[in-house]
C-alpha cells in the first residue's frame, strides 16, 4: 500500500521534462484539493529532494486559507529548512495559508 506521500513523490519523480511535471503534478493535487494537505505536508517535513519540498510548501500555499492545518509544518520549514529556496517559499505559502478573508 502507497502512502499519502508517496503519491506526491512518484507524480514528481515521474520520467517528464523539468516543465512538464510540475503542471502534471499540479493538476492532479488540484483534483484532489483539500485531501492533498496530509501528503504535502508528509512532503514538505520528509522529502528528501528540495525541489519536493519547494513544490509541497508552494502546493500548500496555493490552497490558502483551506490548508491551514499545514501552519505549523510550513512554519518549521520556513525557518529550519536546509535549503534556502524551500525556506522563502514556505514563508510565502505561511502568509497565503493564515491570510484572513478581508471583512464585509
Amino acid at each position: 500500500m502507497r502512502t499519502r506521500g508517496s503519491v506526491v513523490r512518484e507524480v514528481l519523480t515521474a520520467p517528464e521534462s523539468a516543465d512538464d511535471w510540475g503542471w502534471k503534478a499540479r493538476r492532479v493535487l488540484s483534483r484532489f484539493g483539500s485531501r492533498a494537505i496530509p501528503a504535502l505536508v508528509e512532503a514538505l517535513n520528509g522529502g528528501e529532494d528540495p525541489t519536493i519540498r519547494r513544490f509541497a510548501a508552494d502546493s500548500l500555499g496555493r490552497l490558502g486559507s483551506e490548508a491551514r492545518s499545514a501552519s505549523e509544518a510550513l512554519r518549521h520549514a520556513a525557518w529550519h529548512d536546509e535549503d534556502p529556496s524551500v525556506r522563502d517559499t514556505a514563508a510565502a505559502a505561511l502568509e497565503a495559508v493564515e491570510e484572513t478573508e478581508p471583512s464585509q
